[in-house]
């Protein structure tokens, strides 16, 4: 996507301390629900949400030639106002449900002087149907024929990404579970880790 993404984003942040006021929150929440694909490969993901920006009629002031501002002091926010706004947000690969990210500066506008607010997004993974994920592991099972599962052979299927694996069965692997190490899902901000693949074999 060409939309331009907030400046920063960080990964399960501490959030800032800043005085409150009585007029909004400065801090934007939101949860968003995308597939394991996306946590795999990471995702663009255009998100709609209001948010309070600067009244460019007044700059801020609540005040035009002398006067109250007749385009936000009437909806009862002095100098700014209330927009529907459409954001891309880049979603960086490894996140699960229960990652929450934050985007610099994209919350609501400061208030008195105050620094803009924060945009918190928190992650949920849609489940797949084939795999399963359990922190940076994959889950899956396999059906294979069982004169290979008794005698030993190979069989390929498709991973998630899309590619296909090879597997060898071993003699005698009736119903049992057989790891691929680095086929699993790539770590959060893990420097290229991945987690591995269980296959479970049905036969």
């Amino acid at each position: 996507m060409n939309r331009r993404s907030p400046d920063s984003d960080e990964v399960n942040p501490t959030r800032r301390n800043r005085k409150k006021t009585n007029l909004y929150d400065q801090d934007i929440f939101y949860e968003i629900r995308i597939s394991l694909s996306d946590a795999y490969f990471g995702a663009n993901v255009e998100l709609d949400f209001f948010r309070f920006v600067e009244c460019n009629f007044c700059g801020g002031t609540g005040f035009a030639y002398s006067a109250s501002c007749n385009h936000c002091v009437p909806h009862g926010y002095v100098g700014c106002l209330r927009t529907e706004q459409t954001r891309t947000l880049k979603i960086p690969r490894g996140v699960d449900t229960g990652t929450r990210l934050r985007f610099r500066g994209a919350g609501n506008v400061g208030q008195k002087g105050e620094l803009a607010g924060d945009l918190y997004v928190s992650i949920n993974l849609s489940p797949h149907q084939v795999y399963k994920r359990e922190g940076v592991d994959l889950f899956r099972e396999l059906f294979v024929p069982s004169s290979v599962a008794a005698q030993g052979g190979e069989v390929s299927f498709a991973h998630l990404s899309g590619k296909r694996l090879r597997l060898l069965v071993p003699k005698g692997s009736e119903r049992k579970q057989l790891r691929l190490r680095g086929e699993g899902m790539p770590t959060l901000n893990g420097n290229g880790a991945f987690g591995d693949l269980y296959v479970n074999l049905i036969s």
